[in-house]
């Protein structure tokens, strides 16, 4: 389940720099979005990274199909 949790922290936290940068998009601020969009490109290797480990664990068919949809 640790490896579960890391997956999901990491998502969330890509969530939420999404939804910054919807917001400072929507608020014409191209200096943080630029920031916003670079913290965005790390988190989003922090979040594969951890999905990848996760996914490599996994032996049922379903367990693995809702994997790869959990990127969507």
């Amino acid at each position: 389940m640790e490896k579960k949790t890391k997956r999901a922290t990491a998502k969330a936290s890509v969530t939420r720099t999404v939804n910054s940068i919807r917001r400072y998009i929507a608020e014409e601020d191209k200096d943080i979005v630029v920031e916003l969009i670079a913290q965005l490109k790390d988190k989003f290797k922090v979040f594969e990274a951890a999905r990848v480990d996760f996914h490599t664990e996994l032996t049922e068919a379903e367990e693995i199909e809702a994997s790869d949809m959990y990127l969507y």
